[in-house]
């Protein structure tokens, strides 16, 4: 499954994909929820009733990454992947680990996904970060902006990511 998916739960309680409106076994749920597969609140809500203990262990075990975002000070600059380009923090943001723990670079992909990928992508938690960034007059994340997760920063590249 597409890490970028999202599980949802249709009137009659049959877990489906989002992206593909594919129906998803129950026995393939647990597991998706444990790999940090992004659930919307009703399918959570859904599973959490029909899981009991497994969902409730999981829910509760709660941390976060501090996340800024940094962008380039001159426009000229914006599109160039120099770690040496003077930046400012545009964006800060606690990001909650609930379901798994998620480490540097991959949460700095997450990042990159919840600022550029369209809303109806996004669960309600990446929509109300998403909705937060762009309040603030800032546009998705490009090659140039460095994500900073706890202390290591990653600077968006053409392809990737690169630890400075």
């Amino acid at each position: 499954m597409n890490p970028f998916d999202l599980i949802d739960v249709t009137e009659s309680g049959e877990f489906i994909s989002y992206k593909t409106g594919i129906s998803v076994p129950y026995e393939d749920l647990e597991e998706l929820y444990e790999s940090g597969i992004e659930f919307t609140r009703k399918a959570e809500i859904e599973l959490r009733k029909e899981s009991g203990e497994f969902i409730k262990e999981q829910w509760y075990n709660i941390g976060m990454n501090n996340i800024k975002v940094h962008r380039p000070l001159e426009t000229r600059f914006a599109f160039d992947a120099d770690e040496n380009t003077e930046r400012k923090v545009i964006f800060e943001y606690k990001l909650p680990t609930i379901k798994k723990e998620r480490f540097c670079e991959e949460v700095a992909e997450l990042v990159f996904h919840i600022t550029n990928a369209p809303e109806e992508m996004l669960s309600e938690e990446m929509l109300s970060i998403a909705k937060e960034f762009r309040a603030l007059g800032n546009y998705s994340l490009s090659t140039g902006d460095v994500v900073e997760v706890d202390g290591t920063k990653f600077l968006c590249e053409s392809f990737g990511w690169k630890e400075i």
